[in-house]
């Protein structure tokens, strides 16, 4: 057997795939999974037409979802879903497409539900595994239908604290365009018996009552449809139940705010709110001697974060108390007392006395501000400063530099591991003098997600044919913000499924990455991919594109050239193992070795990212392997895997004909399962 040499650029490159790192982040408990749609409705408009739509499943953990069933609530086989199984078990975000048939059916409503199952525990009161497919058929067999069913409002929600009273029945007005009869029915996602309604028949337009009945129910979030069921149309209302804890929690119990005479605003203080569930409150300020305490919203849903402050504009010094109430119900309230004490006027100044720092998701760290630190009167003041954040976080840097008057206050941040978001801090700088109070610098930072990565086109590797992947493939990703700015390689010859927080999918299933960079990524197709077509995602620093859709075949072969442009020299050995060149031919009637990618799986299969072994039996391609050296047919001696190197790297070991062409570039060319490789490759031959 020939062992592999390849051209610079593939030595490289073999030389950076030793093994696959399968590093599986730690999951928390309990992820949440969720369904892009509650309820699919389908009308037909001709019975032998297929009709599709598309649904998403996501979660805020990674987790694999299972097999998926379809049942029928009405004779059925007029649903399939693509692809056909989840096996081996695909990552969320998971794409799939449903397909309808209305087939020979009579004019009716037709009904199925979509379940699937995962491979974790998942949250069962907060996620979805499981939604509608409603096909409306015409009169006809799959004739038009023109009745329309209107709700309003198209949802409903309603809130419920242990202690309180239950939530009042909510009215929806149901309407028909041909002022049909419906029937009134109700599914809850946990099965429970709480969604009500009345009446079970109606004549439209007419009213329709629906209530809920939480009384055995714990803290959480519950959801509902109700479906409204019309002659030839269906609608449904989503109905969402926020069941909150017997009472609410808050943190800190209580707060202290000091700030210098006539000082005006201070920084803000964080107030946690939690309970047991989602439920909405209401958050109000009191004092008793004048408005000076401030809160920045009056409404929110825990779990929430509410921010207080006071201005003692005008107040004498001294300590005055307020209280900030937290209610989310008659009998479900917290109260955090407040105090504020007025000391002597400042004696700093401080220019500027708010910051704000911007950062984007991969870019450098912001750059050190500073402030100014001055005295009021003509005497030399020196200061302390302490930094703090509303999250708790130790994000935010503070340094006095020097720590008299004229002084400044050298301020940085630290955005590593900060999601995206605004978060807010203080540092406050504290005169040297006694009764001094806090004089505080408010910073703000603020992060953006980085640009989403987009994928432009997905070619091969060795050839740059876009469009079409095959398994096992080795391929070239062009786009923006793909990957880092700056190129990366893996480290210790490795090809991990994630490179400088790069990331990249086919149908769900991780690639092994040989190279990231903003605009130019490179990975191997994993063999698992489905045929006909596959949905590829690029992710880079938690940011995911949208979902491209490649075709993809059995084999794509593509051969690798010595200047890595697609064209030209073969990247080929001759007989002796030396490369093949204009000044080094092959002899004819003697062996030639190329290289490529887009065999396909191979039998043995193949495993992407794992090294091919170098005892037999080899892995090579089960499909129709063919050459030809200027045009004339070429004997294959062997057509797979390159023994000792990772997967995906094909080698074709063909005899030179005899009566081949002579000279500085001949055509090359081989064909796997009908499909032949890129044109204008050449080998050197005397």
């Amino acid at each position: 057997m020939v062992r592999l040499t390849m051209s610079p650029k593939l030595a490289v490159m073999a030389a950076a795939i030793v093994a696959m790192v399968n590093a599986t982040p730690a999951r928390a408990a309990l992820p949440v999974v969720k369904v892009s749609t509650t309820a699919l409705n389908f009308a037909s408009t001709n019975p032998s037409m297929t009709l599709t739509q598309t649904v998403t499943v996501t979660s805020d953990q990674p987790v694999q979802l299972g097999a998926y069933n379809v049942s029928y609530t009405s004779p059925g086989n007029w649903l399939t879903v693509f692809p056909p199984n989840f096996n081996p078990p695909q990552t969320t975000p998971v794409t799939f497409t449903l397909y309808v048939t209305p087939g020979s059916l009579p004019a009716g409503i037709y009904a199925a539900q979509v379940a699937f199952s995962t491979t974790v525990p998942i949250d069962t009161v907060n996620s979805a595994t499981s939604f509608g497919v409603f096909l409306t058929v015409g009169s006809g067999g799959g004739g038009t239908t023109s009745q329309t069913v209107t709700v309003a409002p198209t949802s409903l929600t309603f809130n419920f604290v242990p202690g309180g009273n239950v939530p009042a029945a909510q009215a929806v007005t149901v309407s028909t365009s041909d002022s049909s009869a419906v029937n009134i029915s109700a599914q809850t996602n946990d099965g429970a018996k709480w969604l009500l309604f009345t009446p079970a028949n109606l004549t439209t337009p007419g009213t329709l009552n629906v209530s809920v009945n939480p009384a055995s129910l714990t803290g959480g979030t519950y959801t509902g449809t109700v479906t409204v069921t019309a002659s030839n149309n269906v609608t449904q209302i989503p109905v969402t139940l926020f069941v909150g804890s017997a009472g609410l929690t808050v943190d800190p119990g209580s707060i202290s705010i000091s700030a210098p005479q006539n000082y005006g605003l201070s920084a803000y203080q964080p107030i946690k709110i939690t309970a047991g569930a989602a439920i909405p409150i209401q958050i109000n300020a009191a004092t008793a001697d004048g408005n000076w305490l401030q809160v920045d919203q009056n409404s929110a849903t825990t779990p929430a974060t509410v921010n207080v402050r006071a201005n003692n504009s005008g107040l004498a010094q001294g300590t005055y108390q307020g209280s900030i109430s937290v209610q989310s119900g008659p009998s479900n309230v917290a109260s955090v007392p407040v105090t504020l004490t007025v000391g002597a006027p400042a004696v700093l100044s401080l220019s500027p006395s708010n910051l704000t720092f911007n950062y984007q998701m991969a870019d450098p760290s912001p750059t050190t501000q500073s402030v100014r630190i001055g005295s009021l009167n003509s005497s030399v003041q020196t200061f302390t400063v302490a930094a703090t954040t509303t999250d708790g976080g130790k994000w935010l840097i503070a340094g006095a530099s020097p720590s008299s008057t004229p002084g400044a206050v050298n301020v940085g941040v630290n955005t590593d591991g900060l999601a995206v978001g605004t978060y807010t801090g203080v540092i406050n700088v504290l005169a040297g003098i006694v009764n001094a109070s806090p004089q505080p610098i408010v910073v703000t930072l603020i992060i953006r997600s980085a640009p989403l990565p987009t994928v432009q086109s997905v070619t091969s590797a060795a050839s740059y044919a876009p469009g079409t992947v095959a398994p096992g493939e080795i391929v070239t990703i062009f786009g923006a913000n793909i990957g880092p700015k700056s190129l990366a390689l893996p480290p210790n010859g490795t090809v991990p499924t994630t490179l400088s927080t790069t990331s990249v999918t086919f149908d769900g299933i991780p690639a092994p990455i040989y190279y990231a960079s903003s605009t130019q990524t490179s990975v191997q197709v994993p063999y698992g991919i489905a045929q006909g077509q596959t949905v590829i995602r690029v992710t880079y620093n938690t940011a995911a594109s949208v979902a491209t859709t490649l075709k993809s075949q059995l084999a794509l072969p593509g051969l690798f050239t010595a200047n890595s442009s697609g064209t030209g020299q073969a990247a080929a050995l001759n007989g002796d193992l030396s490369f093949n060149s204009a000044a080094n031919p092959a002899t004819r009637g003697q062996a030639l070795v190329l290289y490529g990618t887009g065999e396909g799986q191979t039998s043995p299969p193949s495993v992407e990212g794992v090294k091919v072994p170098t005892v037999l039996p080899l892995p090579q391609t089960p499909l129709s392997v063919t050459a030809t050296v200027g045009g004339q047919s070429a004997i294959v001696q062997y057509a797979g895997e390159t023994p000792g190197l990772l997967s995906g790297l094909f080698q074709i070991n063909v005899v030179i004909p005899n009566g081949a062409p002579v000279g500085p570039a001949v055509p090359v060319q081989v064909t796997v399962n009908g499909q032949p490789s890129q044109a204008n490759v050449t080998v050197a031959i005397q």
